[in-house]
């Protein structure tokens, strides 16, 4: 996702409203079952979509947004082996899920969702369970 992605939507559906939860769906769950979901090349590089960097920022910055989503195993694009996205997101107090299931299933805007975690001690990351109502 770019920063372009995001003015596109924003001609459509209107600014992205301060405190939201972006969430990208790329339609890649088609891949859960086979080595594509991963999508590991011949040389171990990964390569899945994912937010921009600029995307981040921009959504930290010029939207503040809570968090992002994505269907994917990493809100960072796969080919980010620095996980740029993951620093900015979390340096700005944000939070980010991966793995979102049934994104199109829910509308593109206006949706209400509920990221409930478990309390993990010391753990970079963990499970949730992900309701949105509309």
């Amino acid at each position: 996702m770019t920063i372009d992605d995001i003015n596109e939507f924003e001609k459509e559906f209107g600014k992205i409203p301060g405190h939201s939860c972006v969430m990208m769906y790329s339609g890649w769950e088609k891949h859960l079952k086979d080595s594509m979901f991963v999508g590991l090349d011949n040389k171990q590089v990964k390569h899945y979509p994912g937010f921009s960097n600029d995307a981040i920022k921009f959504l930290v910055s010029e939207r503040n947004i809570a968090g992002i989503g994505v269907d994917v195993l990493s809100f960072d694009p796969g080919i980010d082996e620095n996980y740029t996205g993951h620093k900015t997101l979390f340096e700005a107090g944000k939070w980010g899920v991966e793995c979102v299931a049934n994104l199109d299933k829910i509308p593109k805007s206006g949706a209400t969702v509920i990221v409930a975690a478990p309390k993990v001690g010391k753990a970079t990351g963990g499970f949730t369970r992900i309701i949105a109502v509309w």
